[in-house]
């Protein structure tokens, strides 16, 4: 698959940023991908109810607390713990993971990256 390769590619991109700039500018393109990714699985994220997160490391809050009227997420994280945690209220409405993709941004500590894809 063509696009995604490109993810990928972005992905990898991002991970050899060295600024705080070139990261972001590098996520912006990361983003951009996994948009084309979703619209390639016939997914629009403009009217497809795509809900895309990115949470703090705490993970969204109550923000899983009730049913989002959402199809599909993209659920970005750099926490497991709180990651796992708002993955099983997905879970509970019916969102299965379709794909996770692990990243090692800093590969000199132990905190890596994660971009989870879930369906229901």
């Amino acid at each position: 698959e063509q696009v995604w390769a490109k993810v990928e590619e972005e992905l990898q991109e991002f991970k050899d940023s060295k600024t705080s700039n070139e990261s972001e500018d590098e996520l912006g393109d990361l983003i951009f991908s996994l948009v084309n990714y979703a619209r390639f699985l016939n997914i629009n994220p403009e009217t497809d109810n795509l809900v895309f997160v990115n949470p703090p490391r705490s993970g969204v809050g109550n923000l899983f607390d009730q049913d989002l009227k959402a199809n599909h997420v993209i659920y970005v994280s750099c926490y497991l713990d709180s990651m796992l945690k708002d993955l099983q209220k997905l879970k509970a409405y019916g969102f299965n993971i379709e794909k996770t993709i692990l990243f090692d941004q800093f590969p000199q500590s132990e905190h890596f990256e994660t971009i989870t894809y879930l369906v229901r």
